[in-house]
């Protein structure tokens, strides 16, 4: 985030890029450039850092990519379910993430609150870190559409279709519900902590 702000605003998730242009914090006509760099970005970081462990990996699983079992490693690529959760569990999860996220990042950024003026990508990844930590365990917690995206497409490489049909075709729980959590954590944000009503009813 430092070393993009001052270029594109250092907003790296598509839901937050989404949510900016629906509230007139970034124009329409760049969204889909921005959205392709972030896919783009997360999958060469993908194959960078794959390049980077393989010889780990393959200490791991003997050489042999397998997606699931004792020596499966497509949770590193991709967030997958539980097998017990339903996807109404795991996008009701996304979405409350998701939102709790971006509302947190809002509070710490937003010029018309107290914003974190020189700490602003530290204390935004404070808050994907805590978030993480407490909900992260359900279902992995994308959060970010092209951290899940960008990976699994690459992991097609070394699993197949597997990673776009395990779960029955889970993946589109990562890739959309947090554009929805986001939109839920903004309108939060904007009607109950900037609201002017509000806060001179409690001030």
């Amino acid at each position: 985030m430092y070393l993009s702000a001052s270029i594109s605003g250092g907003h790296l998730n598509p839901a937050i890029t989404l949510v900016n242009a629906l509230f007139g914090k970034v124009p329409w006509r760049k969204v889909p450039g921005y959205m392709f760099s972030q896919l783009l970005g997360a999958f060469v970081a993908t194959a960078t850092m794959y390049g980077v462990f393989k010889s780990q990996l393959d200490m791991f699983d003997g050489g042999k990519r397998r997606f699931q079992g004792p020596t499966g490693t497509s949770g590193i690529f991709a967030t997958y379910a539980h097998p017990e959760d339903s996807k109404f569990f795991s996008a009701f999860s996304e979405i409350v993430n998701t939102g709790l996220l971006v509302a947190g990042i809002y509070a710490v950024c937003d010029e018309r609150g107290t914003p974190a003026t020189g700490f602003m990508p530290m204390a935004a990844g404070v808050a994907i870190f805590a978030v993480a930590c407490c909900a992260g365990w359900a279902n992995g917690s994308s959060m970010n559409p092209a951290c899940d995206f960008g990976p699994r497409i690459f992991s097609t490489i070394l699993y197949g279709k597997a990673p776009f049909t395990a779960g029955g075709h889970y993946f589109w729980v990562p890739l959309f519900m947090p554009f929805v959590g986001a939109a839920c954590g903004v309108t939060f944000y904007e009607f109950f902590i900037l609201n002017e009503p509000v806060k001179k009813r409690w001030s």
